[in-house]
């Protein structure tokens, strides 16, 4: 990210004084700095020579150290301008992004709390919600939100490291959808089956008095049915039927069936009337 965000070319002389503002503010630099990075050692000078401060690059062999002097200290920072070009100059400085499939996290350490507050300032100015925390007794400024993070970074102009975040978005959140449905059809076929293994046994019992004679023949169909499979769904088990009964009519007649209380035979029309009026 850092290599990307070094090559990003500014525009004007302005935008090359805020970023390096950002970096040696984050850095707390006041007099030669030493840095670890190359790119951004390389990218420190660069800024540094565009706004005119005659820098000098001196690197130690064998040891990843480059010490970046220039002509003068401090370069205060543009207060309100050029929020990006400050922002990206701190993140080169002291910025950490977690890596892709670790939990979202930007941050960036300041020196002071002062400082903590002008990157805080410059976030909001991109539409960035930053809190500072502290940390070994420093202030941090922080991004969590995935979709924060991946707006710090397009303002920044690291794209790439943008479009690697939102692929490993996709990919995360793809893989707990999937997870989601599959844990969601492992549930409600452990459940249907304890309920068809339940029903089966109720039903053996049933059958065992003697006590199916008394039911419609419907009923005695549905019965062997669950008993053949007791691995079935209710909606499986209407489908089977002759004619097709519906999920919330094959749980109607199980329940009753469960019960142990037949159907009541009903007299026909003409038979019923005439009670009626008796």
């Amino acid at each position: 990210m850092k290599a990307e965000l070094s090559r990003v070319a500014w525009k004007r002389v302005d935008e090359a004084r805020a970023e390096l503002a950002g970096l040696l503010g984050t850095l707390g630099a006041d007099g030669p700095v030493t840095l670890t990075s190359p790119v951004v050692a390389r990218r420190a000078f660069a800024l540094a020579k565009a706004v005119g401060l005659a820098p000098q690059l001196l690197s130690e062999p064998g040891r990843r150290r480059y010490t970046v002097t220039l002509s003068r200290y401090p370069l205060h920072h543009p207060t309100g301008r050029e929020p990006r070009a400050l922002v990206r100059g701190a993140v080169l400085a002291r910025g950490y992004v977690a890596a892709p499939g670790r939990p979202y996290h930007l941050e960036v350490v300041a020196p002071s709390a002062e400082w903590a507050s002008v990157l805080q300032a410059a976030m909001a100015q991109l539409g960035i919600s930053a809190p500072v925390a502290t940390r070994r007794q420093r202030p941090v400024v922080y991004v969590k939100d995935h979709d924060q993070v991946a707006a710090v970074l397009a303002h920044l102009g690291a794209h790439r490291a943008q479009l690697r975040l939102e692929a490993e978005f996709v990919v995360r959140s793809m893989k707990g959808e999937v997870n989601r449905r599959v844990n969601g059809e492992a549930s409600n076929l452990r459940r249907a089956v304890e309920t068809g293994v339940a029903q089966e046994h109720a039903l053996l019992a049933l059958g065992g008095q003697g006590g199916w004679d008394a039911w419609p023949e419907a009923f005695r169909r549905l019965a062997q049915l669950r008993l053949d499979h007791p691995d079935w769904t209710l909606e499986q088990l209407g489908r089977a039927m002759m004619p097709p009964l519906s999920k919330p009519s094959v749980a109607y007649r199980l329940r009753r069936m469960l019960t142990g209380v037949p159907p009541q035979k009903r007299p026909p029309a003409g038979v019923r009337g005439r009670q009626s009026r008796r």
